[in-house]
C-alpha cells in the first residue's frame, strides 16, 4: 500500500509523540515501565531526531541545565549514572531549543531570545533576540513579554523606549506575570517614563506580592520601613521582609537583620541580628558579609574578633565589597589583627576607591598626606581629598581647610581653607567647627570675631560629647581655656582656664602639657 507524503508525515508524528510518552514513563515509572533514565534519553533523542518539538525542548533544557533541568522540568528526584551529570553543551541547546522554535513551541522560542540576549552558547545578538522574543510573546509567552519591557525599559541593544516598555510590562501581567508586576511597581516608585507615584507603585507591589514575587514583598516592606508614601511603619516593613525572606530574599534577611542591629521598631538583639546576617550571606550577599565583618571589627554586641572580622572582610570582597575592601585597608593600616601593612592597605583602599568608596578615597589623601606606605606628595593628597570632599566626605573636607591654613606642602590660602573648612561644617564634621573657631579667633581669612570663634568651640565640644568623639572634645576644651586664659570675647578667668590645662595635661593632650610649661616660666 502506497502512502502519500502527508500521511507519512502524520504516521511519523504519532510515533515521535509516542516515543516521548514512552520516555517519560521511564522517568515516572508509569504504565508498568520501570524508571530507567538511559532508556528515557534514548526514546526522547529519537522522538525528538523525528522532529517532536516538545522532545526537542527538552533535550535543550539537558544541555543547558544538566540533570538539574530536567529534575526542575519534570518536577521529581531522578537517579542517573554520573556520566549524565556532565553533559553540559551551550551550543547544542541552543541547536535543539531552535529546532523545536521553529516548529512553534513559544517555551524553546523564548529560549533561544534569552540564549542571543546573554551570550548562552552563541555571541550576543540583541536584534535575534527580540525577533525570538516577539514570536514566542505573540503566542503568548509572558516570559518573553516581560524581556521585551525590560530591553525596551534598559535600552538593551535598542533605544530606551519606556512607551513600549510599559506596553510589555502590561501585556506581560495581563497572563499574571508577577516580575512584570513589580517592575511596574518600580516604574512608578522611580518615575521612569511616568509621574512618581507611590499609591501607583504600590497597588502593582502588592499583585506581585499576592504571586509571592520575593521583590515586590521586598519593596513594599522598604516602603513602609522608609516612609515613602506611607507612614513609617516598622511593624509593617519587618512582616513584609519577613515574607520575602521566607521565600529567600537575602535583602529582606539583611533588612531584618539591620532593623534588630540599629532598633528599628524593635528591641536592639544582636543575636538576631546576626542570625539573619548570616542567613543573607549564605546566599552570596555582600552587604550581610560586611556587616558580619564591622560587628566582629567594632565588637557590637560581641568581643571585638579580628579574625573573624577579616574573615568576612576577605568574603564581601569577592563579591566587590568597597566598604569590605576600604576595611581592610584599615586593618592592615592599625594593625588589627596583623602586622601593619601601609603598602596594603594602600592596596585594599585604592581597589575600595575603584569601586566608589568615598572613605576610601580619603584616606589615600591621608595616606598621601602623612607619607603612610608612600612618599608624601601634597599635591595628590589634595587631588585625592578634593575628589572625595566633592562627593560629600566631611574628614576630606576638613582636611583641605587644615592644610591650606597650615601651608604645608602648599602656599598658605586662608581664603580656601575657610571655604572648605565651612563645607565641612555644611557636611556635618565636627572637628572643622574647631577649626572655624580657631580661624575666626586668629583673624585668618576672615576679620577676627571672637565672639563666632567661641560659638564655634562650644557646639564643636558640645557634639564631641554627645558623639563621643573624645578627642575632638580634648581640642575643643583646649580653645575654650585659651579664650578664658586671655579674655578673647570673655571676661578673663585665669584659674578656669588653668584648671582645664591641668585636666587637659593629665589626660596626654601634648598642646595643654606644653601649655603649663610655658605658664610656669
Amino acid at each position: 500500500m502506497d502512502y502519500t507524503e502527508k500521511e507519512l508525515f502524520e504516521f511519523n508524528k504519532i510515533d515521535a509523540e509516542k516515543k516521548l510518552f514512552e520516555a517519560v514513563d521511564h522517568i515516572y515509572g508509569d504504565n508498568n515501565r520501570e524508571k530507567n533514565f538511559e532508556k528515557f534519553i534514548s526514546l526522547c533523542k529519537m522522538s525528538a531526531f523525528q522532529g517532536e518539538m516538545r522532545a526537542q525542548y527538552i533535550l535543550g533544557l539537558f544541555y543547558e541545565y544538566g540533570m538539574e533541568g530536567l529534575k526542575e522540568y519534570f518536577k521529581i528526584d531522578i537517579q542517573a549514572e554520573e556520566k549524565w551529570y556532565e553533559v553540559i553543551n551551550y551550543e547544542k541547546a541552543l541547536d535543539w531549543y531552535e529546532k523545536s522554535a521553529v516548529q512553534g513551541n513559544n517555551l524553546a522560542q523564548y529560549k533561544v531570545g534569552y540564549m542571543y540576549n546573554e551570550g548562552i552558547g552563541v555571541k550576543v545578538d540583541y536584534k535575534e533576540a527580540i525577533k525570538w522574543y516577539l514570536k514566542a510573546a505573540d503566542l503568548g509567552n509572558s516570559d518573553a513579554m516581560f524581556n521585551l519591557g525590560y530591553i525596551y525599559y534598559k535600552g538593551i541593544g535598542v533605544e530606551v523606549d519606556y512607551k513600549e516598555a510599559m506596553k510589555w510590562y502590561l501585556k506581560a501581567t495581563d497572563l499574571g506575570n508577577s516580575y512584570a508586576m513589580s517592575n511596574l511597581g518600580s516604574i512608578y516608585y522611580k518615575g521612569i517614563g511616568v509621574e512618581v507615584d507611590y499609591k501607583e507603585a504600590m497597588k502593582w507591589y502588592k499583585k506581585a506580592s499576592d504571586l509571592e514575587n520575593s521583590d515586590a514583598m521586598f519593596n513594599l516592606g522598604y516602603m513602609y520601613d522608609e516612609g515613602i508614601g506611607v507612614e513609617v511603619d516598622y511593624e509593617k516593613a519587618k512582616e513584609w521582609y519577613l515574607k520575602a525572606a521566607d521565600l529567600g530574599n537575602s535583602d529582606a534577611m539583611l533588612k531584618i537583620g539591620y532593623m534588630h542591629h540599629e532598633r528599628l521598631g524593635i528591641e536592639v538583639d544582636y543575636k538576631e541580628a546576626m542570625k539573619w546576617y548570616l542567613k543573607a550571606a549564605d546566599l552570596g550577599n555582600s552587604d550581610a558579609m560586611f556587616n558580619l565583618g564591622y560587628i566582629y571589627h567594632e565588637g557590637i554586641g560581641i568581643e571585638v574578633d579580628y579574625k573573624e572580622a577579616m574573615k568576612w572582610y576577605l568574603k564581601a570582597i569577592k563579591y566587590n565589597s568597597n566598604e569590605a575592601y576600604s576595611n581592610l585597608g584599615f586593618m592592615y593600616r592599625f594593625g588589627q589583627g596583623v602586622e601593619i601593612n601601609y603598602k596594603k592597605s594602600m592596596e585594599y583602599q585604592l581597589k575600595a576607591a575603584k569601586l566608589g568608596n568615598i572613605i576610601a578615597i580619603c584616606q589615600i589623601g591621608y595616606m598621601y598626606h602623612e607619607g603612610l606606605g608612600v612618599e608624601v606628595d601634597y599635591e595628590e593628597a589634595i587631588k585625592w581629598y578634593t575628589t572625595a570632599a566633592e562627593n560629600g566626605c566631611p574628614e576630606a573636607s576638613c582636611n583641605l581647610g587644615h592644610i591650606y591654613s597650615s601651608g604645608k606642602g602648599v602656599e598658605q590660602d586662608y581664603e580656601k581653607a575657610m571655604r572648605w573648612t565651612l563645607k565641612a561644617i555644611e557636611q556635618g564634621c565636627i572637628l572643622a567647627k574647631i577649626n572655624a573657631g580657631e580661624l575666626y579667633r586668629d583673624g585668618q581669612g576672615i576679620e577676627s570675631d571672637y565672639e563666632t570663634a567661641m560659638k564655634y568651640f562650644e557646639e564643636g565640644l558640645q557634639e564631641s560629647i554627645e558623639e563621643n568623639e573624645y578627642d575632638t572634645k580634648e581640642i575643643a576644651l583646649f580653645n575654650i581655656a585659651t579664650m578664658y586664659e586671655k579674655g578673647l570675647g570673655v571676661e578673663v578667668d585665669y584659674e578656669r582656664a588653668l584648671e582645664t590645662y591641668k585636666q587637659l595635661a593629665s589626660s596626654g593632650l601634648e598642646v595643654a602639657i606644653e601649655k603649663l610649661k610655658e605658664l610656669k616660666q
